[in-house]
């Protein structure tokens, strides 16, 4: 796959990672992922170089892998330690291995020249650490391109609809008297898109209701405070006030390509609520969320990629009002694919119009 280099891409959740190695494909290239003895993250290609089994089948000895088809011993750097019944080893025998860094919550692996890894480049949450919060951390398996899943994320007004009865807001439909005042600003700066979208006075949906505190029938302002940045992570403030009180959720959606049309999707939910007791419980934001995001925007996602593929990449999008944010992430996409001179995913190019 043609992707954005020399940025971090998730890999894992930190949870995911035990002593016993796992697969992983991501941008196209067959990894392995483990822990060594001392806590330390590894990335390496997913084979052996001696017949190309895979290391994910192997295991982990100290802090170094085993091939468990002939014995041939890899380090966390890639280069082959030992091959059983002979002294010598040699240089082809090493295979690539990948910068990696944990952090928040999350594996990350450096994507480029190993030599310009910055750990100061992650994306940066730093409310998933804080004593006040408390994070919920859920990985998602998508059948579809990851640009088209990010989308999803970008276009909040999708909410109102596609989750209307548990988490949306109580607008937008057709013919509604006196509709919610909506207003929705973006920028853009460097790298980065911001957007700030507000909803004043709406009901919302069961669950959300819930998140604010509310009853169902209450009216709330609901903002939506977002940025996205390279490689695809959109960082979402969500906030329901009402009066003085004021009540928020942060979220980290994070699209790691595995191949043109899968998707590695990893997510944390971090609330200032229920931190010590109370609604909502772990469990009950892991059942909400996986509920949601599973049972109903990951679908449409799917379906999404199902009908564009049937067409065989022939359709153009009509843009709304409320795409601006997409809008706009979409031409620095298309700008930062220029400047690395690579054809970006066909997910940018689809707008009819801009």
């Amino acid at each position: 796959m043609e992707v954005l280099q020399n940025l971090w891409y998730c890999a894992a959740l930190s949870t995911e990672l035990t002593s016993k190695p796992i697969a992983r494909v991501i941008c196209g290239v067959p990894l392995v992922l483990f822990r060594t003895e001392s806590g330390r993250t590894a990335v390496l290609e997913d084979r052996c170089s001696h017949r190309q089994a895979p290391l994910s089948m192997g295991v982990v000895v100290g802090e170094e892998i085993q091939c468990v088809y002939h014995g041939f011993v890899f380090d966390t750097a890639g280069t082959c330690t030992h091959i059983p019944h002979q002294d010598a080893v040699p240089t082809r025998a090493c295979i690539t291995a990948y910068p990696t860094a944990e952090r928040w919550g999350y594996v990350w692996i450096w994507w480029g020249d190993a030599a310009r890894a910055d750990p100061a480049r992650i994306p940066d949450p730093p409310w998933t650490v804080e004593d006040t919060r408390r994070s919920v951390y859920i990985y998602f398996y998508v059948k579809a391109n990851f640009q088209l899943m990010a989308d999803n994320l970008l276009d909040v007004s999708h909410t109102d609809f596609l989750h209307r009865q548990s988490i949306g807001s109580q607008t937008g439909k057709k013919g509604q008297a006196n509709p919610p005042r909506m207003t929705i600003e973006t920028r853009t700066e460097a790298d980065r898109v911001h957007s700030l979208r507000r909803v004043y006075d709406t009901r919302l949906g069961a669950v959300a209701a819930a998140w604010a505190g509310t009853d169902a029938d209450e009216p709330v302002d609901r903002i939506s405070t977002q940025m996205w940045e390279p490689p695809n992570t959109t960082h979402i403030r969500l906030q329901f006030k009402r009066g003085d009180r004021m009540r928020t959720i942060n979220m980290e959606h994070i699209m790691t390509p595995e191949t043109e049309r899968t998707t590695h999707y990893f997510m944390n939910w971090t609330r200032d609520f229920g931190v010590h007791g109370g609604y909502p419980t772990d469990d009950d934001v892991y059942r909400e969320q996986t509920g949601i995001i599973g049972g109903e925007d990951i679908p449409i996602v799917e379906a999404q990629q199902r009908i564009i593929d049937q067409y065989g990449g022939t359709l153009k999008d009509v843009p709304a009002k409320q795409d601006r944010l997409v809008n706009d992430v979409h031409r620095l996409l298309k700008k930062l694919y220029a400047e690395a001179r690579i054809a970006g995913p066909a997910e940018i190019e689809r707008l009819a119009a801009e």
